[in-house]
């Protein structure tokens, strides 16, 4: 009998332990997620600001002419030296790109599909970490903004368009309002970095 009572208690304490080693590592991912997800909201707060910030300087300089030419030469650089400080792999992407090294990969393009879905029910889109690869990705929204509006707008309404398919002359990014789906970043975010 006493050994029954034995095995008995020795299984209860070992379940307990099991349960207490899952909540705990459960409360591990949970807070490795958060940190992920705070760090991918970080990085591209701070890449906007960089972009939005030298393309604002540009246009109030030169107009739009010379707000298209900075995008052409800066935008990419600035991203990868961005890349470089956060250690993480950072990109705008959209299904209406305006250069072609924007074009989303497969996964990508599901990720923006599903957000659309969700703009034209009306719901938040909110970001969202994903594994990919077994890299941790993640996404955020990119909406439409007026200032915007003066390249990406409707083609009749963009006054230097002729200079925006002189660079890029594969041009889908056009047509937008505001408020719209531009785009999303996609944001790889390496290791030892959270």
């Amino acid at each position: 009998m006493k050994l029954k009572f034995l095995i008995i208690a020795i299984l209860g304490v070992i379940i307990t332990s099991c349960n207490m080693e899952q909540k705990g590592s459960k409360a591990k991912i949970d807070q490795d997620q958060e940190a992920l997800m705070q760090r991918g909201k970080e990085v591209a707060q701070n890449t906007f600001k960089a972009l939005s910030q030298e393309l604002k300087k540009s246009m109030e300089e030169g107009g739009i002419e010379k707000a298209i030419a900075y995008c052409n030469i800066n935008a990419l650089p600035i991203t990868d030296s961005l890349s470089n400080e956060y250690h993480a792999e950072i990109k705008r992407t959209s299904a209406k790109y305006r250069n072609p090294k924007n074009a989303p990969t497969m996964a990508e393009g599901k990720v923006l599909l599903a957000y659309q879905e969700l703009k034209d029910k009306g719901e938040d889109m909110k970001p969202k970490l994903a594994e990919v690869g077994g890299k941790q990705i993640f996404y955020a929204p990119i909406v439409m903004q007026e200032m915007c509006m003066k390249c990406h707008g409707p083609k009749d309404q963009i006054s230097a368009y002729d200079k925006i398919l002189a660079k890029y002359p594969t041009d889908l990014a056009t047509g937008y309002k505001t408020g719209d789906l531009r785009g999303m970043w996609s944001i790889t975010l390496l290791p030892n970095k959270i």
